[in-house]
């Protein structure tokens, strides 16, 4: 694959040890080989998908940022693991009433031009029985420690919601979500959208470190536009961070199996 656009780095001034971001022009030339094993047992599915990627990024500063940000070439070599298993659930179950979701990753940049240190991540994803119907809990634990050199491996983890991404070298971050159905409206606007479900996850998220946190609820509706074949799902998140404001963001995303 290929992708240009900008992003956000950080270095490490080696004067001061301080360190900055920069922002930079980037195009990445990317591809990855991966063995997806997929397996069935009665009523539970389990899994696992090993996977290698490399990445060859060119990196252009803006005139703005620090003399000593990279510029040049970046090739990254990174070994992926999936694995899950959880027990089949129906289209209106909103997740697994029972599921274990695992995935590992370390990177590095082993040939020449820019280095980039390393980055090994753990995550796990809990999906449990909620107290309703079609309701769930979903628990989540990140972690990451990344070995910065003159750039830096992206974060690889997720981040409370609401909050400044942040850049730390070594990080533990835990979610806690309850999402439930509302209503189902069944309710149609002509051609232009017909609203199947209407539903909301409950959440809190902090890190155990560098401590920030978000909580909040995301309302979102199920919705098909235009008689489009895959659902959307629209809705607002609504978020307390850290410093104790509220925040309302819009949320989209295209459900490719919802059908």
């Amino acid at each position: 694959s290929v992708e240009k656009g900008r992003n956000t780095g950080t270095i490490i001034n080696r004067t001061d040890n301080i360190e900055k971001q920069y922002n930079y022009d980037e195009t990445v030339f990317s591809g990855a080989v991966k063995l997806p094993l997929k397996f069935t047992s009665g009523p539970t599915n389990f899994g696992v998908e090993p996977m290698i990627k490399t990445s060859l990024k060119n990196m252009i500063p803006d005139l703005s940022s620090p003399l000593e940000s990279p510029h040049g070439s970046l090739t990254t070599l990174e070994y992926h693991l999936y694995s899950y298993v959880y027990r089949k659930y129906g289209q209106r179950d909103l997740a697994p009433k029972w599921g274990l979701v695992n995935s590992m990753l370390y990177g590095s940049t082993p040939f020449g031009g820019i280095q980039s240190g390393t980055i090994l991540a753990v995550e796990e994803t809990v999906f449990l029985p909620g107290i309703l119907h079609h309701d769930g809990f979903r628990i989540y634990m990140g972690y990451q420690d990344r070995k910065k050199s003159t750039g830096s491996f992206g974060n690889a983890i997720f981040f409370p919601r609401g909050n400044p991404t942040p850049s730390p070298k070594n990080e533990v971050s835990l979610s806690f979500n309850y999402k439930l159905p509302l209503f189902y409206p069944d309710l149609s606007l002509g051609p232009i959208a017909y609203v199947k479900r209407v539903k909301a996850n409950f959440f809190y998220d902090t890190t155990l470190k560098n401590v920030i946190s978000g909580k909040g609820v995301e309302l979102t509706a199920d919705v098909h536009l235009l008689r489009f074949m895959f659902p959307f799902e629209l809705g607002v998140q609504i978020v307390t961070p850290n410093n104790g404001s509220i925040s309302v963001n819009p949320l989209i995303s295209i459900n490719l199996n919802g059908i």
